[in-house]
């Protein structure tokens, strides 16, 4: 078994080499300050917890260590499950599927992706903090802090890692069904989105409670309780262990929690090697059963399909590209998500911001909060709208085929585009306005520079996508192999969205600092130079629009060849 086990880790680790002597060199670049800002956060968050340490033993309470111990426990799962959802179907180091029909032991290959799979980034960026804490409570408690602590902390990173691989391994299975992909869509950003907001929700809490929670009595008072979270969820036994042996409880206290963790761990892992075994068995039916037809359906005869419709102002070629198009985008599983993630998201900020979660209220709010939410949804889509060909890989070459002129498929992709972004730009530019009370002539303003946005970034949109085609993964879940490539994608998209929203920023400050100012002429600069902004953007539309398609004419092979062979 060992000797297998050395093969395959042998094997992977050649085939790692081979990957990364294809890497370019600014990927060793970004890949390097990643890991230095990583490295350089977790020193930092070693030392807080370092000084929270002798604070907290200084006090000689027992409810504020265990309430300390409980801090770590959850700051550790904090960035754990964010590490989690950032990457929720498992990448195998050895591929389960190919060693079926190999003379190899399965729950050595289980085992070995499982113990690869538990030295994440995470896992190495907790040892300062984890460190931090135990030399901290090591000036009171001695020497066993560092015995308690170290083997309940194992355990602790062991049992989180079974049931993350497992937990993985059963979205593995059910994304591979079309109809449960949707559904786990739908609750994943929901999942991003309680996450990214449990520290404020936290913090407004403890505000609302006042500084008394954190006095002598008070936590004496709340110690029982404390205790009772603590012993009762899992994920805090490691508190518990090590808070009952620095008290000097009874041994069976540290012992059951220590053994609690392991059943647990033990229970996670045959979990997840059942699961695993059985779906590659086939014992797990995970294909989409066939579209039904109702017989009325069925029976019906000369039924209009979605894309025979018509657009006002359009020709038929356009109008059944766009309609293409438009369910396209609806169909896609990105597209969804970001329709869910910035509503959420959104809403949820700005009820935690107008109930007094982050402080008080920023100053100037008629300003600020309607650039902010007409902004969003443009960042939000930006990647769709600098690269609109990166969803059709299968179906470029039939798009390629079509005597459409060139210029048609850009302005039918930009409509098609439209409804999503525009609507979204238009529900956050109301809600804003609800919010800051702010006047009609803010509202119209907002509305023109949603319109000149729009143009702006197709415009360069349409070019970016001529010039630097990539392929968009369908499955939104799976990372993609060229992440480093994905994250130059992400900065560059920032920045030329920041440089975009510069003439609308620039409206907006108009529209605030001359609002009150005599002239009729200066009050309403803002407003006027909205209006020349819109219909410079027009013009320069319809001049790229024709310019990009001849453009799209001479490269379409090379676009051709970039996106299908792009294999994220």
């Amino acid at each position: 078994m060992l000797d297998q086990l050395c093969a395959l880790f042998a094997l992977k680790w050649t085939l790692i080499q081979r990957g990364m002597n294809k890497r370019a060199l600014w990927g060793y670049v970004i890949f390097s300050v990643l890991l230095f800002l990583g490295t350089l956060l977790a020193i930092i968050v070693g030392i807080l917890f370092y000084g929270l340490a002798l604070y907290t033993v200084r006090q000689d309470s027992p409810a504020a260590l265990l309430l300390l111990l409980n801090g770590a426990v959850g700051v550790y799962l904090f960035f754990y499950l964010w590490g989690v959802l950032m990457e929720l179907q498992r990448a195998d180091l050895v591929d389960f599927r190919q060693m079926l029909l190999l003379p190899v032991s399965l729950p050595v290959v289980y085992s070995l992706n499982f113990i690869v799979s538990v030295f994440s980034p995470i896992l190495l960026f907790a040892v300062p903090g984890l460190a931090g804490l135990l030399i901290g409570l090591s000036h009171q408690y001695g020497f066993v802090a560092y015995l308690a602590g170290i083997p309940l902390a194992l355990l602790f990173m062991l049992m989180m890692g079974a049931w993350a691989y497992y937990l993985r391994g059963r979205l593995a299975i059910i994304m591979e069904n079309k109809r449960r992909r949707r559904l786990a869509l739908v609750i994943l950003p929901l999942c991003f989105v309680a996450l990214g907001q449990l520290p404020a929700v936290v913090s407004h809490l403890a505000m609302r409670s006042g500084n008394n929670f954190f006095s002598q009595d008070a936590l004496a008072a709340a110690l029982p309780g404390i205790f009772l979270i603590t012993a009762a969820i899992p994920v805090f036994w490691p508190a518990y262990g090590l808070w009952a042996a620095l008290q000097e409880l009874a041994l069976v206290h540290v012992a059951s929690a220590a053994m609690g963790m392991f059943l647990c761990t033990v229970l996670g892992l045959r979990l997840g090697y059942v699961s695993t075994v059985r779906h590659y068995m086939g014992a797990y039916d995970t294909t989409q059963p066939r579209d039904r037809i109702s017989k009325g359906k069925a029976g019906q005869h000369g039924a209009i399909p979605k894309t025979a419709g018509t657009l006002p102002l359009l020709s038929d070629d356009t109008t059944a590209l766009t309609l293409s198009f438009y369910h396209s985008f609806a169909r896609h599983p990105h597209i969804r998500m970001l329709l869910i993630m910035p509503l959420c998201l959104g809403l949820f900020f700005l009820f935690m911001y107008r109930t007094g979660a982050y402080g008080g209220f920023l100053a100037g709010e008629s300003t600020w909060i309607p650039m902010a939410t007409l902004v969003w949804p443009y960042f939000n889509f930006s990647l769709f709208l600098f690269n609109i060909f990166g969803v059709d890989a299968p179906s470029f070459h039939g798009l390629l085929l079509l005597p459409t002129p060139r210029h048609r498929i850009l302005l039918a992709k930009n409509l098609a585009l439209a409804p999503f972004v525009i609507g979204l730009a238009i529900f956050f530019v109301a809600v804003g306005a609800l919010l800051a009370w702010a006047p009609p002539r803010t509202i119209v303003l907002s509305l023109m520079l949603v319109a000149h946005l729009y143009l702006l970034f197709c415009i360069t949109g349409n070019f970016l996508s001529i010039q630097f085609p990539y392929r968009f993964n369908r499955d939104a879940l799976r990372m993609p192999t060229g992440r480093l490539r994905m994250l130059l994608v992400g900065l560059g998209s920032t920045a030329l969205v920041a440089i975009l929203v510069t003439p609308a920023a620039l409206c907006m400050w108009l529209d605030r600092t001359y609002a009150d100012h005599a002239a009729p002429g200066i009050r309403h600069a803002g407003l006027s130079v909205a209006a020349v902004l819109l219909m410079l953007t027009v013009c320069l539309y319809y001049v790229a629009l024709i310019r990009l398609g001849d453009r799209f004419a001479m490269r379409e092979q090379k676009m051709y060849v970039r996106i299908s062979a792009d294999r994220e």
